[in-house]
């Protein structure tokens, strides 16, 4: 496919089913074959809150569903035209190009679907010396490289102890 990258309006009009091909998108002509997550799954949960429009509550065009990201990532590679979600690190360095969203590319701290994760440990309880080391080398410098290279972007400013 030839698209890099689409707004938010138009991969809505895409899920409901008013574009159908990519030529519509700026692309080669080719039918979009939508590949949707199970119900429930936590990359389609965080695209239906961040997105909500992607989700018509009737109608929109047929779509596929997988069951895990290894049968989304084979759909995608097995049936031409196929525009899927799934998680960022997952396609990172493979032969899969992520769209560009609102002219935000995915890598960029400000592409808006893009999940949080933290580490979270009881306040009642130190942490062991193995914890704190483990810590101190996310915050160090080869820590966010390791990060970076994973396709997410390391928490900056937060309160970290």
């Amino acid at each position: 496919m030839t698209v890099k990258e689409v707004s938010s309006q138009a991969l809505a009009a895409v899920y409901r089913g008013e574009i159908r091909d990519w030529a519509m998108l700026g692309g080669v002509p080719h039918k979009i074959r939508l590949i949707h997550r199970e119900k429930g799954d936590s990359c389609r949960r965080r695209l239906e809150a961040d997105l909500p429009e992607l989700f018509p509550a009737e109608g929109g065009p047929p779509a596929m569903t997988t069951v895990t990201t290894q049968a989304t990532l084979r759909a995608v590679r097995e049936y031409p035209g196929a525009l899927a979600y799934g998680p960022y690190p997952e396609v990172l360095g493979r032969e899969y190009r992520v769209l560009e969203l609102d002219g935000v590319a995915p890598d960029e701290p400000r592409y808006p679907l893009r999940n949080r994760l933290y580490f979270v440990w009881s306040a009642d309880v130190p942490l062991s010396p193995q914890a704190q080391a483990f810590l101190a080398f996310i915050r160090s410098e080869r820590g966010q490289e390791i990060i970076r290279a994973r396709g997410a972007n390391p928490v900056e400013g937060e309160n970290l102890p």
